[in-house]
């Protein structure tokens, strides 16, 4: 049954990275609605597979989750890739167990301002309390990494990378040389 969740096709959802934490498994999904296509993620029981909750759309314009879904402490981490996407924290409580359906916002969310939002692939770093992410930057800008507070979202840093120099990969902290 987890092999048939991870491998089949999941709705106009071509980049699927799923992450695991807290005993659930979140799943990137998309649907087409009249308006725009909808993203968010689907929490599932790790054991059983049973539907626990869904979170709010991260995006209505038509995108994709390309970054990798991560888990952190309580709360997971992803973003579009679409113009001006937006990064999002949610926590994975399940508030209502008697609800499958049950929607969960976001605790924060930062909008990137650029033309590809939170690119492929790409995925935070944990740092004393921080979350320290890329955007995918632009043709005319390189990509801005941000450290926010993890669970609040508030901002602790940003750097800008010069002109063409754009984050692709996962930020990886090695705290031997800090």
């Amino acid at each position: 049954k987890l092999f048939h969740i991870i491998c089949c096709p999941i709705n106009i959802i071509t980049f699927i990275n799923i992450a695991y934490g807290d005993g659930k498994i979140f799943v990137p999904r998309g649907t087409q609605t009249e308006t725009g296509r909808k993203i968010y993620l689907i929490a599932y029981d790790a054991d059983t597979l049973d539907q626990l909750f869904v979170t709010s759309s991260i995006s209505d314009s038509g995108a994709q989750i390309q970054s990798c879904v991560f888990y952190n402490d309580g709360y997971i981490y992803c973003g579009p890739r679409i113009q001006n996407g937006k990064y999002a924290a949610f926590k994975t409580t399940d508030l209502d167990p008697s609800r499958p359906d049950e929607v969960v916002e976001p605790v924060w969310t930062i909008v990137t301002d650029t033309n590809l939002g939170i690119g492929t692939n790409a995925g935070p770093a944990f740092v004393n309390g921080a979350c320290i992410f890329p955007d995918q930057g632009s043709r005319t800008n390189g990509s801005v990494i941000r450290s926010v507070n993890a669970k609040t979202g508030d901002l602790i840093d940003s750097i800008t990378l010069p002109v063409n120099e754009v984050v692709t990969s996962t930020i990886v902290y090695y705290p031997k040389n800090n």
